[in-house]
Formats: structure tokens, C-alpha cells, sequence
């Protein structure tokens, strides 16, 4: 009997955590992987006090800064632009970025737009066409619909929802249809692209959510 008891109050001890002090790997989720290192299933996971939604490094912005930080936005994948050629009907219009962050247009072959600003685009067409099509180009870009968000884990439709101005972690898990009954409403985390490669951000319910950002829910263990 003493046989059975002791595997069973083993399994039950580390389901529990009971002798880690925590489920396994928990811990490392939560902390920012050493340099060369990655922990869990992201590279870098940051921790935002719970007084405030910023991280003091831009990769975060106040609720009340997400247009502002729209303004500065850099293109990626899965946005659809509005592209202005004063003067040239045929060649404005709407058009997509791959996955690739590439786009392309009449008159010129598929070229490269992610991770710049709508401004710099312009001066990126203006200079394609003023080099073999046009004497003086005028160009206008704006992200018409932004990249999509990811809300996956214990909710209960995984998926991707368009972006919508003003969307908070909140919204967007209620646009998912809300926790799943083993949700960890604790335990949620945010990870978004930056310049510096993906990063993580334990954030409040009330957080802003950005274009192209991932929530993913985490599962309670008992």
C-alpha cells in the first residue's frame, strides 16, 4: 500500500508545487532571461509595476499615450496602407505588406517597408519614382488598418481580432469571449515586437494593446 501512496503524493507534490515552492519554470518565465539565454517560451519577459503601464524603456506606452505612439508607429506585416500619388490616380491606392514587411505597387518591384515609419516611406517612393518616372513625386502614407492581435491560451476563441483604437488587455480577452473556466486571470502576458527583437511584459488589465501584440493567458494548476 505504503508503494502506491508515495508515487501518488509525489505526482501530487509537484503538481502542486508544493516542493519548488512554485510550478516549474514559473519562476524563470517571470524573470529576464541572462544574457545568451532563453527561459520559457520568450526571450526577455519584463515585469510593469502595478501602478503604472509603462516600462520607462518605449516599449510600453501609457493608455493615454497610444496615439502619440501610433505617430512614430512602424509598419509590419499584415498592415494595409493608403498610398497617395498626388496627380497619378493609377497609382494610388490601398495596398498590403506581406509577412515579409514587403510591398509592391504599379511602376515599381516589390520593395521593403516594414520596421519604418509612414514618413519615411513616402521619401522611400517619392525617391523610386523620381528616379525613372516622375520629375517632382508627391507622396502621402497612412496605416489605414493596422496588423492584427493575438489573443491565445485559456480564453475561450484563440485567436487574431482586428486592432481597435483604445484597446485595452481587458477588451481584447473580452473580445476572445472572455477566460476559459482554467484561466489564470493572474497571469497574463503580453509580447510585442521591438527593434530589439521580441519582448514580454507582465501588464495590468487595463493596459493599452498595441497593433501586431500577442496576450497570451496562462493556465492555473489547481
Amino acid at each position: 500500500m505504503s508503494s502506491v501512496k508515495f508515487p501518488v503524493g509525489l505526482a501530487l507534490c509537484l503538481m502542486l508545487g508544493a516542493c519548488t515552492g512554485g510550478w516549474p519554470g514559473w519562476d524563470e518565465f517571470y524573470t529576464p532571461a541572462p544574457e545568451g539565454e532563453q527561459l520559457g517560451w520568450t526571450p526577455r519577459v519584463q515585469e510593469i509595476s502595478s501602478n503604472s503601464d509603462t516600462d520607462g524603456l518605449g516599449t510600453h506606452p501609457g493608455a493615454q499615450d497610444v496615439s502619440t505612439f501610433l505617430s512614430g508607429y512602424r509598419i509590419g506585416g499584415g498592415d494595409r496602407l493608403r498610398v497617395t500619388v498626388f496627380g497619378q490616380e493609377e497609382l494610388t491606392d490601398e495596398y498590403n505588406v506581406d509577412s515579409r514587411g514587403n510591398m509592391s505597387m504599379p511602376l515599381l518591384s516589390s520593395f521593403k517597408v516594414g520596421d519604418m515609419t509612414a514618413p519615411q516611406i513616402e521619401h522611400l517612393i517619392e525617391a523610386k519614382l523620381r528616379k525613372d518616372f516622375l520629375k517632382n513625386p508627391d507622396v502621402s502614407v497612412e496605416v489605414i488598418t493596422y496588423r492584427p492581435v493575438f489573443v491565445l491560451g485559456e480564453v475561450t476563441t484563440a485567436g487574431q481580432y482586428p486592432f481597435i483604437g483604445g484597446m485595452t488587455i481587458q477588451k481584447a480577452i473580452a473580445v476572445s469571449g472572455g477566460y476559459s473556466a482554467r484561466a489564470d486571470q493572474g497571469k497574463v502576458i503580453v509580447t510585442r515586437q521591438t527593434t530589439d527583437g521580441p519582448i514580454s511584459m507582465k501588464l495590468s488589465p487595463t493596459a493599452a494593446v498595441l497593433p501586431g501584440d500577442t496576450i497570451y493567458v496562462r493556465e492555473r494548476w489547481f
